[in-house]
C-alpha cells in the first residue's frame, strides 16, 4: 500500500513546531510522507519601488525563509527520525496554495489553528475547506498527537459506519480503548435505534441535546475527557438521521486537534 501524502501548510508563526509535531505523529500512525509548504505575500517582501532594491529584498527574504524552515524541520526530524520535504514561494496565498494542492495531490492537509478561524489570514481555512475534498487535520491549541504514543480518539456525530476506511482504522489501532463518540441529537429514541451496535466496536457514547449551546457544551466536555483527536465527517451523509453540525462552529469551539473527513 502506498504511503499517504501529507501536506503541511504553515504561516511560520509560533504554532509551526506544534503543527509539525502533529504531522509527524499522524504520519507515523497512517504511514505518511510529509511535504511542508509556505507562501509569503509579495507586499511583505517588496516595499521599495527601485528594481534593484526589490530584487535584493526578494533574495534576502528567500534566504531567510529557507533558513527558518530548515531550522524548524531539523528540530523535528532529528528527534523523530522522519524526512520532511519542503517548498516555499512568494505570491498570492490562495492562488499558490491552490496550485500546489493540484500539483501534489495530497491525501491529507494539515493546518494550524488560529482565532478567528484563519491560519495565515484571508480566511485560508475556509478556502481549504472549499478547495480540498480530502481529509484535513486542524491542529488544536491544547493537544498534540505525540509520535510513538497512543492517542485518545473521539468522534463527533458519528457511528460505526464512519469507521470503515483505512485511515480511521489505522488511527483506531493506535488509540486507547474505548473510543469516545460525542453526539448531538434531536431525538434520543431515534439515536438509540441507530447506534445500538456501537458497543461491539468498543465505543463509549456521550449524548447531548440539540440547542444553541450544543457545540460549546460538547467542546467543554471533550476538553475534560482526555481526547486529543476528534474526528468529524463534513460530508452530506452527516445529515442522515441526526442534526448536521456546522463545520465552522466545530472548528471555532474545539480546542483539541480536529480531523475533518470527507
Amino acid at each position: 500500500m502506498k504511503n499517504k501524502k501529507i501536506l503541511v501548510l504553515s504561516d511560520l508563526k509560533k504554532s509551526t513546531n506544534k503543527v509539525l509535531k502533529n504531522s509527524v505523529g499522524l504520519a507515523k500512525m497512517v504511514q505518511g510522507d510529509i511535504q511542508f509548504f509556505h507562501v509569503t505575500k509579495p507586499i511583505e517582501v517588496v516595499e521599495q519601488d527601485n528594481q534593484l532594491s526589490a530584487i535584493r529584498s526578494i533574495n534576502e527574504t528567500q534566504n531567510s525563509l529557507k533558513n527558518k524552515i530548515e531550522d524548524s524541520i531539523k528540530n523535528i526530524t532529528d528527534n523523530h527520525g522522519i524526512t520532511i520535504k519542503y517548498k516555499f514561494t512568494i505570491g498570492n496565498i490562495k492562488n499558490e496554495i491552490g496550485k500546489y494542492i493540484e500539483e501534489v495531490k495530497p491525501d491529507i492537509i494539515v493546518l494550524g489553528k488560529r482565532k478567528p478561524i484563519s491560519f495565515i489570514g484571508d480566511n485560508i481555512t475556509g478556502f481549504i475547506l472549499e478547495k480540498f475534498k480530502g481529509i484535513i487535520l486542524i491542529t488544536g491549541d491544547k493537544s498534540t498527537l505525540e509520535p510513538n504514543e497512543n492517542l485518545s480518539l473521539g468522534m463527533l456525530n458519528a457511528n460505526q459506519n464512519d469507521l470503515n476506511f483505512d485511515l480511521i482504522e489505522n488511527l483506531i489501532s493506535h488509540s486507547k480503548k474505548p473510543l469516545k463518540s460525542f453526539n448531538i441529537v434531536k431525538n434520543l429514541k431515534e439515536f438509540n435505534k441507530t447506534y445500538n451496535d456501537d458497543s461491539k466496536k468498543e465505543i463509549l457514547n456521550y449524548v447531548f441535546e440539540e440547542n444553541s449551546n450544543s457545540i460549546k457544551n460538547v467542546s467543554n466536555f471533550i476538553s475534560k475527557s482526555d481526547v486529543n483527536l476528534l474526528c468529524f465527517d463534513r460530508s452530506d451523509k452527516t445529515k442522515r438521521d441526526i442534526n448536521y453540525t456546522s463545520v465552522n462552529k466545530v472548528i471555532k469551539n474545539t480546542d483539541v486537534s480536529l480531523l475533518l473527513t470527507q
